[in-house]
């Protein structure tokens, strides 16, 4: 199965301190689910605004858990979220994106936190 991310830049965020890293990953797993379950409300409720600031809250930690296919995926969340722009594409978007970080919530549990 491939990596869905690269811990580059987490890696050197933390200069080498392992427990910093570990504290990183462990909120994000922590945080992502609640996160995602609070963007599905918000499409349900066609809450565009709230949907948006949920997204630009996701993003730095996209970027820093280095998860490449969602990088521009979270940015046009927030983007379209905010300008009420290409609102009929948001539901599968973060469908897409819910999907993609379940996995990767998954493989960072095993690989980091097991």
């Amino acid at each position: 199965m491939e990596k869905l991310f690269d811990l580059t830049l987490l890696e050197q965020t933390a200069m080498g301190n392992q427990e910093f890293m570990q504290k990183m990953i462990q909120m994000f797993v922590d945080q992502t689910p609640v996160l995602l379950t609070e963007m599905q409300t918000c499409i349900a409720n066609n809450d565009w605004a709230q949907l948006g600031a949920k997204a630009h809250k996701l993003k730095p930690s996209i970027d820093l858990m280095g998860i490449a296919q969602l990088k521009q995926e979270i940015r046009d969340i927030e983007q379209f979220a905010k300008n009420n722009e290409n609102l009929e594409i948001l539901p599968s978007k973060v469908n897409h994106l819910t999907e993609i970080l379940n996995q990767t919530l998954a493989q960072l549990q095993q690989e980091y936190l097991a």
